[in-house]
């Protein structure tokens, strides 16, 4: 068989599990929040922590995954991951205090740490020359299954509960691990080197941190998810506690997938001699107007009503100002994503194409801890939950209905999203500290 052909269905198999898994995983991390204030117990700054300690173990431990994948082999190391992920959300199903919420989530970190650093690893393995657009296309699979995800988690929250949620993307990991039992497949002639000990994985770590360019990269682009993650770790509690329990987050997001899925690989094509210190900007800037758009639906109440007529519709802003805001979201990661991971892949030396993608998750060290961390305070000060405080939720509603005005400490509520804006500007300071050369001609990202 041909390089070509064997590429081919590596990647038909990388997408197709990219898709099942993204579908189980959105499902409940789009409503995550909520689900560890009102089933786990946990009060918004307690929540704000736990949801960051759990994205900081998806992003240190794919390096520690990675190095187990290169030396066990990768699909050996998905099946055991994804059914690793099942019994945690099986667990979070149950759960009615933190205690066994802290002991699902930490499951479902650490296999799901394990297979992101193998999917983007395989894709990784592809020739230099198409690397990138393999990573757009495998961009776009991940975002069909975001999308997916979020759609399912609306009518089973409204219907079920969200424990349904968690037992929709268990059995969905379950499928996920037979995929990868009977589709995943690597050639063995590609395995270039040995792959390192834990001991040498920890010694690379130290090493690339020592890089200060590099660091300054992943700092900024951690700056960039801590920005994009308020659509997770702020939009549904937001969205819930002022425009009404019968508002759809979920949906709103889908927006976000639905333009990664169109764009990621037109825009990868159109920048294909950019540097990123030109991209970067762009995604900066797009990614500051999606967050202070998020932010102006109880303003446009204020202004204009509860409701706008759209043709024969009635729309309310908060619906159009999050999608409008969610769809710009998604338009900035297609111009940060696809050149992020094939610059992390082309710096992978042969054989540990794993571990080096686990390294690309450092970033999330930034962004986990700056936007969940930060975001629990900002929903305390300026959109608590309305429960418990006499007379709140009927002078919310009212005023969601444009029938009244926005009771304190709620009008301050846009403040939340403005903030996060700030900081996309502000983060575009750290790009000279790093400054990125231009793609020369015949690199992945020029060829494509």
């Amino acid at each position: 068989m041909s390089i070509r052909r064997l590429e081919a269905s590596l990647l038909r198999s990388v997408n197709l599990l990219a898709v099942v898994e993204w579908t189980a995983f959105f499902s409940a991390y789009i409503v995550m929040g909520v689900y560890l204030v009102e089933v786990a117990g946990f009060d918004d700054v307690g929540a704000g922590w736990v949801a960051g300690a759990f994205g900081l173990g998806l992003c240190i431990l794919p390096s520690l995954g990675g190095a187990v994948a290169d030396r066990i082999g990768f699909r050996r190391m998905l099946v055991g991951s994804y059914l690793l992920q099942s019994l945690g959300f099986t667990l979070l199903a149950f759960a009615r205090s933190p205690a066994p919420a802290v002991a699902g989530l930490a499951l479902v970190a650490i296999g799901g740490a394990a297979t992101r650093a193998v999917l983007l690893g395989a894709v990784g393995r592809t020739e230099p020359t198409r690397r990138a657009r393999a990573y757009s296309v495998m961009m776009q699979a991940i975002n069909v299954g975001c999308f997916l995800g979020k759609l399912a988690a609306r009518p089973l929250r409204l219907e079920w509960g969200l424990a349904s949620v968690d037992a929709f993307s268990a059995a969905a990991f379950v499928v996920a691990g037979i995929v990868a039992f009977v589709a995943f497949r690597i050639p063995q002639d590609d395995v270039h080197a040995q792959p390192r000990s834990l001991r040498a994985t920890f010694a690379g770590m130290t090493q690339v941190l020592r890089d200060v360019r590099f660091v300054g990269m992943i700092a900024q682009v951690g700056l960039f998810w801590a920005v994009q993650g308020q659509m997770y770790a702020t939009m549904p509690r937001f969205a819930l506690r002022l425009a009404g329990p019968e508002s759809s987050p979920e949906w709103y997001a889908m927006v976000n997938s639905v333009v990664c899925v169109a764009f990621m690989v037109p825009v990868t094509h159109w920048t294909r001699d950019w540097s990123m210190g030109r991209t970067l900007p762009i995604a900066f800037g797009l990614l500051a107007a999606a967050t202070a758009t998020m932010g102006l639906g109880p303003w446009l109440v204020g202004l204009s009503g509860g409701a706008w007529r759209l043709g024969g519709l009635s729309v309310s802003p908060f619906a159009v100002t999050f999608m409008v805001g969610a769809g710009l979201s998604g338009l900035a990661e297609c111009f940060l994503l696809p050149r992020y991971l094939d610059r992390i892949a082309a710096m992978a030396p042969p054989g540990q194409a794993a571990l080096y993608q686990g390294y690309g998750y450092l970033s999330g060290l930034v962004s986990n801890v700056v936007g969940w961390g930060l975001s629990g305070y900002l929903l305390e000060r300026w959109c608590p939950a309305p429960e418990g405080v006499p007379g709140a939720v009927e002078a919310l509603a009212l005023a969601a209905a444009g029938d009244g005005a926005w009771p304190a400490p709620w009008s301050g509520a846009p403040w939340i999203f403005l903030a996060w804006a700030a900081l996309a500007v502000g983060a575009l300071a750290l790009l000279p500290a790093w400054s990125p050369p231009r793609y020369p001609r015949g690199s992945s990202i020029a060829a494509q």
